[in-house]
């Protein structure tokens, strides 16, 4: 009836929009009392977290003390689901993701993406599967959920 697909950086607070679908336009529109709904929020890599029994919720706080954890070969986030190595920019590693989905591929292959950072363009060899990984330029590691 509703979603919606966001992204909050560590340390930060977000107000996130929630999209009706056409059914839930007509729920909240033909519901004068009001209307109940449940609320899960699914966390890439954590699962989902459901509300307590009986929760009466107008605004929810996820907090973890984990420490981040990323794919094998990756030393950060770059926001969503693609993460870098230690010599690759999160530019670069969102145009190397963008050139993977544009190329309708599904497995194995080499693309090639601009790094806005240096101004050239470089081609990356990218082995299908989740995550996606791609190496290439130089000693660039991109890697990506599609």
């Amino acid at each position: 009836m509703a979603g919606s697909d966001f992204t909050v950086p560590a340390g930060a607070t977000s107000d996130v929009p929630i999209g009706l679908t056409a059914v839930g336009e007509q729920v909240v529109s033909t519901s004068p009392g009001g209307f109940t709904g449940s609320l899960i929020v699914d966390m890439l890599n954590y699962g989902y977290v459901p509300p307590g029994p009986g929760s009466q919720l107008s605004s929810l706080t996820l907090t973890t003390a984990d420490s981040p954890t990323y794919p094998a070969g990756a030393t950060a986030s770059c926001g969503g689901a693609v993460f870098v190595g230690p010599d690759t920019s999160c530019p670069f590693a969102r145009n190397v993701a963008k050139a993977y989905a544009g190329s309708v591929m599904a497995g194995n292959g080499t693309v090639t993406a601009s790094s806005p950072v240096t101004g050239d363009s470089y081609q990356m060899n990218c082995t299908g599967g989740s995550p996606v990984v791609c190496r290439g330029g130089t000693n660039a590691v991109v890697e990506f959920y599609p």
